[in-house]
């Protein structure tokens, strides 16, 4: 069994080597001109799921797509879907009209000798300019280099699209690309990037339709408009590991000045016993990102492998909390805070948080809370989705033991919306199921912190501690740390 289980890994494995070499074929027997090979692949990579190390959704000598776009191996055929096409025609008509909008405004001229440029940041982050000044603030503190003679701080946001890409006072833009060019060239020069822009996508089409309709917008309209703006501007780009799939254009462009900040420390991969330990390849597009900046040395450890080139500086919880009231000194109250991981029902791939995984933790949870008088208070990342018919939904079956173990009073399920920061400076305990981010902030604000799993975690293997925050296994090591705890604060 063991055996077989090896073989399957180290085929998997070839298989997803074998794709990638196929699609680096398929760009150099194109006429697509090399610059844009990165981004193309990256985007192949993204749309057939490959990742650095695995094969995922392929079959035979296939790969194919969510939408029915699929890639012949061995004859290195892409075949682009009905829907993918007429997505990449509507998309690429609204940054075309957009781009030309863009051309005829007045030039707003503004310096971007030190403009930082972010991307990947919430829309709630940015809701006002008060957001928006505590979010560069609180970013400051973690990287503050970027920031210390910035001139200039935009943020890239679908948010209010038209009045932000026609009015130049705003802090976002739902085109980046297209805010820089506006306010550096002129009314002509900015016609010349647009005539140029055109006429390579009229070639393109022409010679490489299948590969233009992969991401029209982002690649061959995006993509150029950055290559003849970089040479004269001098930008610095910040984006948050939501893009880490998917790169900014411009970081496929700009040659330094790159950083990724990571919000969250829940990124490293669980492994299961008798599983074949690998070492992590290099990230396809590991020569694209020069600075990481991560939570923990377990996150530095993971990524320094994927990301040899890259810098990674350990800076500790980067939280982006921007109405939590910091107090130092609240009253500590003999709760025990649980950071929930909500399951989702009949996802496509295999994950350690199932229904089972997360139903048996809050039952063991609140079994042990009762046992010592322990208020339990559950906090939930995100407002719960159900109801959502054929679309990604949490686990109902969970979410309805969450209410009715509210309803016995057993737990109090608290706001999303709290000040996580204040909620665990006021807890006696902080809970959370490997490896969730908030119990290393707790631990960061000398919390009492643990990572709590049931006794039976199936094939999944943990280790007994990570980053110095123990693992408790079961119920009877929950009962022994908690009557531990209380010993020492009492």
């Amino acid at each position: 069994m063991v055996r077989e289980e090896r073989m399957k890994v180290e085929d998997t494995g070839s298989r997803g080597e074998k794709a990638r070499e196929s699609l680096l074929l398929f760009l150099e027997e194109s006429t697509i001109a090399v610059e844009y090979h990165p981004i193309i692949l990256e985007y192949l990579n993204h749309i057939f799921m490959l990742d650095n190390s695995n094969l995922i959704n392929g079959s035979g000598d296939s790969l194919h797509a969510n939408d029915a776009t699929s890639f012949n191996i061995l004859t290195r055929t892409l075949r682009v879907s009905k829907k993918r096409t007429l997505r990449g025609i509507f998309r690429s008509i609204l940054f075309a009209i957009a781009l030309i909008l863009t051309s005829c405004l007045p030039q707003v001229k503004r310096k971007h000798s030190n403009t930082i440029l972010l991307f990947g940041f919430q829309k709630e982050l940015l809701g006002s300019e008060d957001k928006i000044l505590s979010l560069v603030k609180t970013l400051s503190t973690k990287i503050p280099n970027p920031f210390d003679d910035a001139t200039q701080v935009l943020f890239e946001s679908r948010e209010n699209a038209i009045s932000s890409l026609l009015f130049s006072k705003s802090a976002t833009a739902p085109v980046l690309a297209l805010r820089v060019m506006r306010e550096h060239f002129s009314i002509i020069s900015r016609w010349k990037i647009v005539l140029s822009v055109f006429k390579m996508v009229l070639k393109t089409i022409r010679r490489n339709f299948s590969v233009f309709f992969i991401a029209p917008e982002r690649i061959f309209l995006e993509f150029p408009i950055w290559r003849m703006i970089i040479p004269q501007v001098n930008l610095k780009a910040i984006t948050t590991q939501s893009k880490l799939e998917l790169l900014p254009a411009l970081f496929y462009v700009q040659e330094k000045d790159r950083s990724m900040v990571w919000y969250s420390n829940n990124s490293l991969p669980f492994k299961k016993r008798r599983e074949k330990t690998r070492i992590p390849l290099v990230a396809s597009n590991a020569g694209f990102i020069d600075h990481h900046f991560v939570w923990s040395e377990s996150h530095r450890e993971f990524l320094k492998f994927r990301y040899p080139k890259s810098e990674i500086s350990v800076v500790g919880p980067i939280t982006f909390e921007t109405s939590i009231n910091r107090t130092f000194h609240q009253p500590i109250s003999k709760v025990i805070l649980y950071f929930d991981v909500t399951p989702f029902d009949n996802l496509e791939y295999e994950t350690f948080y199932t229904t089972e995984m997360c139903i048996n933790a809050i039952k063991d949870l609140t079994e042990a809370a009762a046992n010592f008088g322990m208020p339990l208070h559950l906090k939930p990342k995100r407002p719960y989705l159900l109801g959502q018919k054929d679309k990604l939904q949490h686990s109902g079956s969970y979410v309805k033991l969450l209410y009715k173990l509210e309803s016995e009073k057993l737990l109090k399920i608290l706001d999303t919306r709290v000040g996580i920061e204040n909620e665990i400076r006021a807890s006696q305990l902080v809970i959370g199921l490997p490896f969730t981010s908030p119990v290393l902030i707790s631990s960061h604000l000398e919390r009492p912190s643990v990572y709590y799993v049931p006794s039976d975690v199936g094939e999944w293997e943990l280790p007994p501690e990570r980053d110095g925050i123990v693992v408790v296994q079961g119920k009877i090591r929950l009962n022994d740390y908690l009557k531990s705890l209380i010993s020492e604060e009492n």
